[in-house]
């Protein structure tokens, strides 16, 4: 019986383990130009529970450039971040969760990979990057992650413990980037993967209450009948 009981601990254990692991979404750019190709849909994983509402997008101020599996851009920004961000300098996806679920991305991961035509001593593509979501907004000082990038760099982030639950509507996340010599300088993202949990919208308060009320004078009414049903039998 105990050997039972552990094996079934260590199967739920398991279970919880890779929903809590699992991704929430991971973009596929195998293609010819995704970056010509905007909004980018093609994934190779999506929670069932997730809308893609809308896919990998150029901000304003970029222009689609060609390369192949990896969604590529070029016109980035020459200045600082501020200028990338009120320019509209930036690659990025919406996505939300469907009725009833929300997102809960505390200590949620996401890995990201980025291409410049900055090689570190000669190359023209943007040399710093920056990664932001919609939770905090788009302007200077909220950015969740930011850095330097030169050739091809993988990069993480992993959200706070705190503050990233119960988001019930859209989800952006962005990535800007800036400090390219010229506007011909390209960046692009091969890889994109967010992590997390969608988990079933919580109840109302108020509503949990008014059904446990309704539940428990249900519970006596039946008893009462019970009850008055034996003394007449009896």
């Amino acid at each position: 019986m105990k050997s039972i009981m552990k094996s079934t601990l260590c199967v739920a254990a398991a279970v919880i383990i890779l929903d809590v692991e699992a991704a929430v979404i991971t973009f596929d750019f195998t293609g010819t130009n995704p970056g010509l190709n905007a909004p980018w849909t093609k994934t190779s994983a999506l929670d069932p529970n997730v809308s893609l509402s809308t896919g990998f997008s150029l901000g304003s101020g970029l222009t689609g450039n060609t390369a192949n599996n990896r969604f590529n851009a070029k016109a980035w920004q020459t200045d600082d971040g501020s200028q990338a961000i009120s320019g509209n300098d930036y690659l990025g996806f919406v996505i939300a969760p469907n009725a009833g679920y929300v997102l809960d991305l505390n200590s949620a991961s996401v890995s990201f990979t980025l291409q410049t035509s900055w090689n570190g001593s000669t190359g023209n593509g943007p040399k710093n990057y920056a990664l932001f979501s919609s939770v905090g907004g788009f302007v200077t000082g909220a950015a969740l992650k930011t850095g330097t990038v030169t050739g091809t760099e993988t990069f993480s982030y992993t959200f706070p413990t705190t503050g990233y639950d119960g988001l019930s509507g859209d989800l952006e996340l962005r990535i800007y980037g800036w400090n390219a010599v010229d506007a011909s300088g390209t960046m692009s993202v091969n890889a994109f993967s967010l992590g997390g949990q969608v988990v079933p919208e919580p109840v109302n308060s108020a509503l949990a209450l008014f059904l446990g009320v309704v539940g428990s004078v249900w519970g006596v009414r039946q008893y009462r009948k019970r009850r008055s049903t034996e003394l007449h039998d009896a």
